[in-house]
């Protein structure tokens, strides 16, 4: 994974050679793969939190863009 960015073809190339590895290494590599894809995911939203974001962590722990607050994806 040596490429910044990895194209539809190759993201889908890597998932099957990732299938191969055994599972205990799947997930390191699966969160590798995440950094490659052509679009911005949401760690990597730099838009700037707002109140309306409401969390009151947000203060506490300097919290100031978007891509800081986690969010859950569902597959």
């Amino acid at each position: 994974m040596v490429k910044e960015r990895l194209s539809t073809s190759e993201i889908s190339k890597a998932r099957g050679l990732i299938e191969k590895l055994p599972e205990t290494k799947r997930a390191d590599y699966y969160l590798l793969l995440q950094g490659k894809v052509n679009y911005k995911n949401q760690r990597n939203n730099e838009a700037a939190a707002t109140d309306l974001d409401g969390n009151p962590w947000m203060k506490k722990y300097n919290v100031t863009t978007v891509g800081d607050i986690i969010v859950t994806l569902l597959v």
